[in-house]
């Protein structure tokens, strides 16, 4: 028994890399006095080990942490970046839009510029059509003007030829007066005595000078 324990602390003692450097006490283990030892050394060795690995333990899980913490970031990362190629695309689709609405606008103006340049036309246009209007009215009414002068002057002329037809013969004469003496006539009369001259009274026939027609008759002139 003490045997086979001798021999399996020698085969763990070799196949446990734990003695570099170091003399291993389980060497030589035919003197079971060294049994003790080899085995204190062992377990120290086994509790060197078992902090080392711990050490580790934590190490790997400080770096599990450290790796969690670092893929949480690149995470946190990659959502900004999301985020920012998002705002990016939306700030990408505003500007488009606004380039849009700036063409439109343009397209506009431009069709508001064309509009009022053919206002502008048209309304040169009216207005050279009432100049013209206009200049056509003045002379219409120069050439009314003309020809009222020369109405006025056949007026006047017809007026001086009537009045040249109208005119009384120069000398000295009467003539029956019925109403007012023309210009230039003075008003006489002359008496009748209808009862001496056999006349009726009271017998006037037709038109006749301005007379009494009683048994006297006396009858109007106009002399010159």
């Amino acid at each position: 028994m003490k045997k086979q324990l001798a021999t399996s602390l020698l085969a763990l003692s070799i196949s446990t890399p734990v003695w570099a450097g170091q003399d291993n006490p389980c060497a030589d283990l035919s003197d079971f006095s060294n049994v003790a030892d080899c085995i204190t050394s062992l377990q120290t060795k086994i509790q060197e080990q078992r902090f080392q690995i711990e050490a580790l333990q934590q190490q790997s899980s400080l770096a599990d942490t450290a790796q969690n913490t670092a893929n949480d970031a690149r995470n946190q990362a990659d959502v900004a970046i999301s985020k920012a190629d998002m705002a990016q695309n939306t700030a990408n689709d505003a500007k488009n839009r606004a380039i849009n609405a700036q063409n439109t606008a343009n397209v506009a103006i431009s069709k508001a510029d064309t509009a009022q340049n053919t206002a502008n036309d048209a309304k040169n246009r009216a207005i050279n059509a009432q100049n013209t209007a206009n200049n056509a009215v003045s002379k219409a009414n120069a050439a009314q003007n003309t020809a009222n002068t020369a109405l006025s002057k056949a007026n006047d002329a017809i007026s001086k030829a009537n009045a040249a037809a109208n005119a009384w013969p120069p000398g000295h004469y009467c003539i029956g007066k019925r109403g007012n003496c023309p210009p230039g006539f003075q008003t006489a009369s002359i008496g009748i005595d209808a009862e001496d001259s056999g006349t009726p009274a009271n017998h006037c026939y037709g038109p006749h000078p301005a007379s009494q027609c009683s048994d006297n008759v006396r009858i109007g002139y106009c002399c010159k």
